[in-house]
């Protein structure tokens, strides 16, 4: 059985330190509740230390929350492109634009991205597609055919096959 390769991305990064810090905080937020009594009787502690563990599970809490939206949106997304890949309908659409993402930066270079153009075949409009960003100049695939897997009912929803040098 081939292990599969874990992708990892800012977003799997971010999703794992809330997740991680979330549980770190609320279980300190839980012991310091139950030996509060040990921190109350402490010579050392001034105030109202009862808001400690209440802080400590309420930020916690509160990173998990983080944590498991962010994972939320991540699970959509994959779930969408494998309905899209599964279904099999696509469109061969033109590339007609590579271009700098100026908005993202990965080890201080500007990832870039493919726009290409296809029809509709239930309108017959030109619906314009872009790719997620790739680090490697896609530049080669300039005037060519990609696929794009499109749901036909909302193109809305659609995932640019980069993969390929050209459709079939």
């Amino acid at each position: 059985m081939k292990k599969k390769k874990i992708e990892w991305s800012a977003m799997l990064i971010c999703e794992f330190v809330f997740g991680f810090d979330g549980v770190l905080f609320t279980v300190l937020g839980i012991i310091f509740g139950l030996k509060m009594d040990a921190i109350a009787a402490s010579p050392n502690s001034r105030g109202d230390v009862g808001l400690l563990p209440r802080i400590f599970c309420a930020v916690g809490i509160l990173f998990m929350i983080i944590a498991a939206i962010m994972i939320f949106f991540s699970v959509k997304k994959k779930r969408i492109r494998s309905r899209l890949i599964e279904s099999g309908r696509y469109i061969n659409a033109r590339v007609t634009e590579i271009g700098l993402d100026y908005s993202v930066r990965i080890n201080g270079l500007n990832p870039y991205y493919v726009i290409c153009e296809g029809k509709n075949p239930r309108t017959g409009e030109m619906i314009s597609f872009r790719s997620a960003d790739v680090t490697e100049n896609p530049s080669y695939l300039l005037d060519q055919y990609l696929r794009v897997f499109v749901d036909f009912d909302d193109p809305k929803y659609y995932y640019v096959e980069l993969e390929r040098d050209s459709a079939e």
